[in-house]
This record gives C-alpha cells, structure tokens and sequence, in this order.
C-alpha cells in the first residue's frame, strides 16, 4: 500500500480513495503502510479518505485511525426496495429485495423454517442458518424457506435453499442486526426483513399446522424515515491506537449503494451464481468512503488552495438540518430564549439549521 499511495504522489493525484482497512488488533502509525503512505500525501497537500471497516457493532473495531486521514463510517440512505410478505394469517410483513425473480402467481405457498428443515447431523446452533447442505429437500421442495442471518453469506443461504428445491427464501435479520436491511440479487425469489419481524413470522410458523406465505414484487420507496441511520455494521470506535483522536471522523451512505460491478464476477460472486451485471447493490464502509473523497474532489475544486486538513474539517464540522428535526432543537430551547412565536411562524415553511467552518 505504501509503494501504491507514493506512486499515486508521483501521478499528481489531488483525491486518494481508499476502501481497504485492517481487522484485529491495529497497528501503530509507524508500522501501518496506509498511515504513513496517508501522511506523505497529506504533506503533499493531498486528501486521504479510508474506509473505517465493517466489523460492528462491537466496540474499538474501527481501522485507519490516523488523524491525517479522513476515516469514513457508512449509514443508511432515504430510499428503500420494499418487497410485502403475505402471510396466511393474513398480517403482512415489510420486507426488502432486488432479486429479479419472482414467485408465480399470487397464491400462498407453504412455509418453512430452516430449523425445522434440517438434514440429521446439523449442528443446533446454525440449524436455521441454510448453511450449505444443511436442509433437506424432502422437507424444503416447493417451500418459502425463513432462514436467520448469522454464520456464511447472505447470498449463499438463498443458494441453500435453491439448492433444496425451495421456493423462495425469506432472511430474517439476528438481533445484532434490528431493522438495517441489506439487500441482496439472490438467486431465487425473497425478501429480507428486520429482527423483530423474523420473530414474528417464526411466531406464526409456530401458532399453525400449514404456515403459508407469498412475496410480492419490489418496488423503490423514496424519502424513507429515518434517515440517515448508522449502519450496524459500521465499525466503531474508540481509538485503539490514540484513544484521545476520536475515529471515525464522518459517515456517509453505505447501505444498499448502486454501483458499478464487473461484468466477469455474478453479482453474489458465487461459483454456481453465472449471472452477468453491469450494476449491484453493496453496501460497507467501502461504498462510504467514495462519497467522501466525492465530496472532499468538489471542495478542493472550489477552494484549490485549502489543505486537506481544512478539507477535512470542512466536511466534519458543516451539517444540515430539515423541518422536523430543526423543530425539535427548537422547542427544547424555548425556555431559554422566547421561541414560540418564532416556531410557529415558521411552521409551514422549510427551516434550515447550518453550522459553516
């Protein structure tokens, strides 16, 4: 990395990009390729953006802590691809999706949980899991299949349930993960949905003697709320290196990002996934930090000669408010300054709350 960045130096780049981190214990600056690479940029009036790593909610699990550097988290964005679940109780269930396929018609199907699906010999710690190999057909063909989230990849629990002939697959978020839902191009028709909606479905399955279900088509929800949300997944603080320089430094959207995705990879990367796409639906710290070296390339346009620290400092320390939430602020300083009429003089129209650097 430090070979890479200093050639980067070398090519006159005025933005550096990068979405790679460590995991475990960091090293010191000294000993830390990107750090030191990070510093001769910075020296060189350069802009680091790093990725601050996926490994949370655990604590002091954040990576590139260098304060040279701009160290990016990831949240949620206002846009959502819902995808109803139907079941034959008739509740319907949020849930989200961007699989292209789709379950025939709109009758129920019945409905299985993998823990119940399993093949003799399953460990029962992951037996709702659809690890590889671990349901069995003659239990799944036909079948939605509610799978939880927790041990292998998300994508390879739909290849599990493919696998054994079921119909769809429904992934439920563990507890770790509450209501974040990262969506994913499974191979087969499902939905994802939060913790306490797996809960509920898992409920239903067990009230029954023929738990059913459907899932209908995808549609994208826009000005979802709220938002932005920190990503369970983020990789959190403090500081492990320098407990007294607080990381990350800013978040950014990194759940469900469109990108841009190599044609010669399927869009699970599956070896039995053969599916080509120009586009897919990621979500980490590594499409986070793009946004920000973005953002920090359209500040270093307008102002060519700011530092990259005043860059930095610029993007952390700038922030805006909407309606709702500029209202809220208000209300709990009224006591101290007579705000009432200032609030309802501004209740019908757009109020803006912006601290400038």
């Amino acid at each position: 990395m430090l070979a890479a960045i200093d050639d980067a130096i070398g090519d006159g780049v005025h933005i550096l990009s990068i979405s790679i981190g460590s995991v475990g214990t960091p090293p010191k600056y000294s000993e830390d390729g990107i750090a030191l690479g990070a510093l001769h940029a910075a020296k060189h009036g350069i802009v680091v953006s790093c990725s601050g790593g996926n490994s949370g909610p655990a604590l002091a699990t954040v990576s590139n802590l260098a304060p040279w550097m701009i160290t990016v988290a990831a949240s949620s964005i206002d846009r959502a691809f819902d995808s109803a679940i139907l079941l034959g109780n008739g509740m319907t269930i949020k849930g989200q999706t961007v699989t292209p396929y789709k379950l025939k018609g709109n009758e129920l199907y019945p409905l299985v949980y993998a823990g119940d699906a399993v093949v003799p010999g399953t460990p029962s710690n992951v037996t709702g899991q659809c690890l590889p190999n671990s349901l069995s057909p003659k239990k799944v063909r036909g079948k939605i299949v509610l799978c939880l989230r927790g041990s292998g990849l998300r994508t390879a629990k739909g290849l599990e349930v493919k696998r054994a002939g079921g119909a769809a697959i429904i992934l439920g978020n563990a507890p770790a993960n509450g209501n974040e839902i990262p969506v994913d191009g499974h191979v087969l028709p499902g939905s994802a949905v939060s913790s306490d909606d797996a809960i509920a479905i898992l409920k239903y399955i067990n009230s029954t003697r023929r738990p059913s279900a459907t899932i209908g088509r995808a549609r994208t929800t826009l000005d979802v709320s709220p938002a932005p949300v920190m990503t369970a997944f983020s990789s959190r603080g403090p500081n492990l290196v320098e407990p007294n320089i607080l990381k990350p430094d800013i978040t950014a959207p990194g759940l469900n990002i469109l990108a841009a995705w190599s044609e010669s990879s399927s869009p699970t990367k599956l070896e039995d996934d053969h599916r080509s796409v120009a586009y897919n639906l990621l979500s980490g710290t590594s499409m986070s930090c793009p946004h920000v070296s973005a953002t920090a390339t359209l500040l270093k346009s307008m102002h060519p000669n700011w530092s990259s620290a005043a860059i930095r400092s610029a993007m952390m320390t700038t922030a805006s408010l909407g309606l709702e939430c500029a209202i809220v602020l208000l209300k709990r300083r009224m006591q101290r300054g007579g705000l009432e009429k200032r609030i309802a003089e501004g209740q019908n129209s757009f109020v803006l709350v912006k601290w400038i650097p």
